[in-house]
């Protein structure tokens, strides 16, 4: 089975009477319940979804259960065909403290109000409406900010356009947040939304814990923009397509001190509730986390992570059926019924829902459940596997030296395995396979497991390398490698050689001297079953996903100044080049139960 899609807007358009058609189930995925035996894993979960009580469902009745519970949303830019009946709408400008002017649309639902708010902002033109039909429709008033002043040029964009510079975004939304409570058709309680670039247009306000906001719900986004554009090692992002060798380089730009948000303490007595939808394969996975970690002492902080992507899967995925996503508890989240007083604050406590991955083609195999969690990571061993000269990986340290030689030569660079795939921005458990017969990807698998292994937390790797060029870029992935052959890509990171020692001490490598690289591989929650192997790919470029670098110190005009490195991988005692694996012992969360966990007790209306 292999899983490419997220599910098809205008189907979620038909199922929820917006647009009329005949419902095609095939759109929705249908397929992936083929095997009953998912269906029962749905119900043991969710017996809500069978509504009969009899404990047994269709794959028909699976998929309209859980489009059922999936808020619409509406494409791009506010469509003003899929407004509520009765919505007036119109349009404010806006003074930022710059000076700016942001254009700033107003939705307000029928019926007098005042209302509760929701803000949303964005890159696009328009603002980030997506969602917002729906909650009109349920009695919000919503309001769109454009993060483009009006009449600044716009940079070609995959959403139709953005700004050519980025603004104070924390600045611009607590402007945002105090104009929307001054309005006499609000009434006091203000929640931002958001998903991706909107929630990145929005969450750095968080940083002032703004008095006026009472909740903000968000998905596959964070409060920290570097977390995908400098901070894996200090290695830009790039999701170019083809390698173009004419382009020029220079190095990253990291932060120069700390980035994401401050850490609360239960002292400081914020009240805002904030709640954030992930995925274990999204570009702002640990981003998400990190704002929990930031957040969890409000007791106030929930986080939803699912075995989702940014987006649809690349080609090829492995992937179970879709009630691994996040979207499966949205109606369940305290968020927006906390702005309606229809949520008692006294049940909402910080907690972390997140998808434990198993097989992903087996039903029967351990994992491939949702578990609860009030801390993170949950209790572990750190437990390493050795690189060995055989291209092998080890429970046990090297007795002997070896090493492992290979060149890269940047105006050659890998490109990532899923560069055909329409979307790049996407990650996913793409099978690494394609690669192997590349000799600058070296390949490390264990002998297969002879049970299961359960690894929950952030993975690390160690490398001890030396080289001859004065900097370079290393990259690793983490593989889940099936009795097939199959080679999921579970977690990955990067780092450039330059920051080894940290963002603030760039430092160039000697010619043949040994270094020690720690790359941070982020999280994940999964358990290999029996028979599975542990793998681990090492390379030095990856276009599609990061910039190539043409292992120079300075910028360079080209590739045509490019140089090739001869590089060592040093196995040894002394040299224990390793990844290292949070390794979970049975019962460490718990596995979730509606009839014992509920993210917050709600009431009728007031």
């Amino acid at each position: 089975m292999e899983y490419y899609g997220a599910w098809n807007r205008d189907q979620l358009l038909i199922a929820h009477g917006w647009l009329e058609g005949q419902l095609d189930l095939a759109e929705l995925f249908i397929d992936l319940y083929d095997d009953p035996r998912w269906l029962d894993r749905l119900l043991a979960q969710f017996p809500q979804a069978d509504p009969t009580g009899r404990g047994q469902i269709s794959a028909e009745q699976a998929v309209r259960w859980h489009v059922a519970r999936v808020p619409v949303l509406t494409p791009g830019a506010p469509d003003l065909r899929y407004m509520p009946r009765d919505v007036s709408h119109w349009k404010e400008s806006l003074t930022m403290a710059d000076g700016a002017v942001l254009g700033t649309e107003v939705y307000l639902p029928a019926g007098e109000g005042p209302f509760p708010v929701l803000v949303g902002r964005g890159v696009r033109l328009g603002g980030q409406m997506d969602g917002a039909h729906w909650y009109l429709g349920q009695g919000y008033a919503a309001v769109s900010q454009d993060l483009v002043p009006e009449g600044q040029e716009l940079s070609a964009g995959m959403h139709g356009g953005r700004a050519r510079v980025r603004r104070d975004t924390a600045s611009d939304t607590a402007i945002l947040l105090d104009w929307v409570a001054q309005q006499a058709w609000c009434n006091g309680k203000i929640g931002l939304f958001g998903y991706s670039a909107g929630g990145l247009a929005t969450l750095p306000v968080l940083e002032s814990r703004p008095p006026q906001l009472t909740a903000a719900v968000t998905h596959i986004t964070t409060a920290d923009r570097k977390a995908i554009s400098s901070l894996r090692g200090g290695v830009r992002t790039s999701r170019e397509r083809t390698f173009n060798p004419q382009t020029p380089w220079e190095p990253g730009d990291p932060p120069a001190g700390r980035v994401g948000l401050t850490p609360l303490r239960a002292a400081d007595q914020v009240e805002i509730f904030k709640t954030d939808f992930s995925g274990w394969f999204d570009i702002f996975l640990q981003g998400a986390i990190d704002d929990w970690l930031a957040w969890r002492e409000s007791g106030r902080a929930v986080l939803i992570i699912g075995g989702g992507a940014h987006g649809a899967l690349p080609r090829p995925s492995r992937r179970p059926p879709d009630y691994c996503d996040a979207d499966i508890f949205w109606p369940d989240v305290p968020g927006f019924d906390l702005l309606k007083g229809t949520v008692d604050e006294s049940s909402v406590k910080s907690v972390l829902y997140y998808f434990l991955m198993g097989d992903f083609t087996d039903p029967e195999a351990p994992g491939n459940e949702w578990r609860v969690t009030h801390d993170w990571p949950v209790p572990h061993e750190e437990r390493s596997y050795y690189l060995t000269g055989e291209n092998g990986l080890s429970p046990e340290p090297p007795k002997a030296e070896a090493a492992i030689d290979y060149a890269y030569d940047p105006q050659q660079p890998n490109a990532r395995a899923d560069i055909e795939w329409r979307s790049l921005v996407a990650e996913g458990p793409v099978d690494q396979r394609a690669k192997r017969d590349r000799d600058d990807v070296v390949y490390f698998t264990s002998e297969p497991l002879t049970e299961p292994l359960e690894i929950t937390g952030r993975l690390r790797a160690h490398l001890h390398i030396s080289t001859d060029v004065p900097d370079t870029t290393f990259m690793v992935k983490f593989l889940d490698i099936y009795p097939d052959g199959y080679e999921a890509m579970i977690a990955h990171g990067a780092i450039m050689a330059r920051y080894r020692d940290g963002f603030d001490r760039p430092t160039p490598m000697e010619a043949g001297k040994v270094y020690e690289l720690a790359i941070d591989l982020w999280s994940t929650a999964i358990v290999l079953a029996a028979g599975h192997r542990l793998g681990v790919y090492i390379t030095n470029s990856e276009y599609g996903r990061f910039q190539v670098h043409p292992n120079r110190w300075e910028p360079t005009a080209s590739y045509a100044e490019a140089l090739t490195a001869h590089n060592r991988i040093h196995i040894a005692p002394e040299y224990p080049s390793r990844i290292v694996l949070p390794v979970v012992q049975p019962g460490a969360s718990e596995v979730y139960d509606p009839a014992r966990h509920q993210l917050c007790h709600k009431r009728s209306e007031p």
